[in-house]
């Protein structure tokens, strides 16, 4: 039996939102195995970006939004990631990642990451762009769409949409995907938007 999907889209706090934070973190806790490091003996760069998905994955499940998604034909599909290392982590170090929806534009969801050893320490931060398809019309579903249907706003969808929107301007999404974007250029082989 499918989840009533939790509105992980809450609307922050006025603290919150002067903080820059969308919605409250989902935390996941994993331990950096042998297999997850390389020849310097820390975790591989490779490594990290397997754990975001699985950090992204479970916050999906977790929320109740991927098995909604699923039951109305939607799937998720990764359309870039920009991601910074500035701290080296051990084998059997125990890291958290925290996943959080922080802004929308017309086709995507940024979903920012942040990879903290146990002991509070920064190690990483990674800026996600996220798209939701209609598998069926194979077409990209919009963010309002999506934010209606599958995470319960009804008619709070729209506002939720603007608001999220508006985080985008001048913010680091913008920034860390313009690079990204100038880098591989406009051509992509994404469908159209619903």
């Amino acid at each position: 039996m499918l989840r009533r999907p939790k509105r992980i889209f809450q609307l922050a706090t006025k603290q919150q939102i002067e903080n820059g934070i969308v919605t409250p973190p989902h935390l996941c806790s994993m331990r950096v195995m042998p297999w997850d490091i390389d020849y310097n003996l820390h975790l591989n760069n490779a490594s990290y970006l397997t754990m975001l998905e699985y950090a992204r994955t479970e916050w999906a499940l977790d929320s109740g939004t991927l098995g909604e998604s699923f039951k109305r034909g939607y799937t998720m599909g990764l359309a870039g990631i920009a991601i910074q290392y500035r701290r080296e982590v051990g084998c059997f170090q125990r890291i958290l990642i925290e996943t959080r929806y922080v802004a929308n534009d017309d086709k995507f969801f940024y979903v920012e990451q942040i990879i903290r050893k146990a002991n509070g320490q920064f190690v990483s931060r990674a800026m996600t762009r996220i798209y939701m398809i209609n598998t069926k019309a194979k077409k990209i579903l919009h963010p309002v769409v999506f934010l209606r249907e599958v995470c319960g706003y009804g008619e709070d969808a729209e506002f939720v949409f603007d608001y999220c929107k508006g985080v985008l301007k001048d913010d680091l999404p913008s920034r860390l995907f313009c690079e990204l974007q100038d880098a591989i250029g406009e051509k992509t082989l994404m469908p159209q938007t619903v």
